[in-house]
């Protein structure tokens, strides 16, 4: 990735996939991997089309993270064979239940580490990478519970994480990119997991 300097000090205050895969001098598929897989932090429209933007400050924020370790920021192997359209990976050794949820609390904690406390709608659609509209159906059928100030819909953090560790959540049979590409990432570096929940 070749970042001209002079293109970061002209940059807009938000920016579209299209513009970062100029920006950075690659290809369309690997845009959509930094901005999918939640490597530039992002704010989904949940929109068919144009759904992602990108502050300035968040963007720049990457490119100073790449800088210091770009093997961070390789995509999987499959990303290209599928055109970005990333399946959740069958891990081949399986792992006992309880730490396979305690690896999932992990990386969700951390996940959520710099939303606030309380989370708007946007924020959690933000995080799932699902549309407003679905998780308003969830919250009707209780699979995500929301403090209800009209005309908001608020999601204390503890919720929000129940929500995406839950059996539920894992079992959705259509994934958007998002969900897959965090899936994909939990067993991707090895974790030292406590005796007692192996």
């Amino acid at each position: 990735m070749k970042v001209n300097e002079f293109e970061l000090e002209n940059l807009p205050e938000t920016l579209s996939m299209e513009q970062i895969r100029l920006i950075c001098h690659v290809s369309k598929l690997t845009a959509r991997f930094y901005v999918k897989s939640g490597l530039i932090k992002n704010k989904y429209s949940g929109k068919q089309t144009r759904c992602y933007s990108v502050a300035r400050a968040d963007f720049l924020k990457f490119i100073e993270e790449y800088k210091d370790d770009p093997s961070r920021f390789i995509p999987p192997p499959d990303w290209y064979k599928s055109a970005g359209h990333t399946k959740a990976k069958k891990r081949r050794k399986p792992i006992p239940q309880q730490a396979e949820e305690y690896c999932k609390y992990l990386y969700y904690s951390k996940l959520l580490k710099d939303y606030p406390d309380v989370m708007e709608v946007d924020e959690v659609a933000e995080i799932t990478g699902y549309c407003v509209n679905t998780l308003r159906r969830w919250c009707k059928k209780g699979h995500l519970k929301p403090i209800m100030l009209r005309p908001k819909f608020l999601f204390p953090k503890p919720y929000v994480l129940e929500l995406l560790t839950s059996e539920f959540y894992e079992k959705i049979s259509t994934k958007s990119y998002t969900h897959a590409m965090h899936l994909n990432n939990i067993y991707r570096e090895p974790l030292k997991i406590p005796e007692d929940i192996e």
